[in-house]
């Protein structure tokens, strides 16, 4: 706007100059329009610096508002930079308890296929109990299972001499001389 008054005033003394040098007017004319011209050009330069004042309040309190929201939008990016963090390290964790759960579900799964299997053995043996204890004379508790019986039955008195795949299945009869067999032994 300096500049603006420097320029309008040379464009004035220009006016005047040329007006004089051509006769039109005389040059008292001349001064008053241009002092009047001058003081209007002034006046609203006045103005206009004023406004230009005003408006660099407005642009400093803006800039210092735009300021605050960058200091507050770098907070906000550094939470946002944090949780993304703990959201990652969350995923790792989450990704580690779907492959322990894997691993639990393939031991129970085994499991179960074993439990399975001592469930079948279990029947298996309580149906031989029941034959071996059914079978006895003279009848045992409940809690014993005989596993070899000897005693004055009218056998040979070589009665257990026999092979080893007799003494692995077993022989005799449970209400006389008896060998229950390794392989039951093993079962059991």
């Amino acid at each position: 706007l300096k500049k603006m008054k420097v320029v309008l005033l040379c464009v004035v003394v220009m006016a005047c100059l040329l007006a004089d040098s051509t006769g039109q007017g005389s040059t008292f004319d001349i001064k008053c329009g241009v002092e009047e011209l001058q003081e209007e050009v002034i006046a609203r330069m006045d103005a206009e610096d004023v406004k230009l004042d005003e408006l660099q309040v407005q642009h400093h309190e803006l800039q210092g508002k735009l300021d605050e929201v960058q200091v507050q939008n770098n907070e906000l990016q550094g939470k946002v930079d944090e949780v993304q963090v703990q959201q990652l390290e969350l995923q790792g964790k989450v990704d580690s308890m779907e492959g322990k759960l894997d691993e639990v579900q393939q031991q129970n799964h085994d499991l179960r296929g074993k439990m399975d299997t001592m469930e079948e053995k279990m029947d298996d043996l309580k149906l031989l109990l029941e034959e071996v204890v059914t079978n006895t004379a003279p009848p045992a508790p409940p809690q014993w299972i005989i596993i070899q019986r000897r005693g004055q039955y009218g056998n040979l008195a070589n009665f257990f001499a026999k092979s080893m795949a007799d003494y692995k299945t077993g022989f005799g009869n449970t209400t006389g001389e008896f060998w229950l067999g390794l392989d039951e032994l093993a079962r059991l």
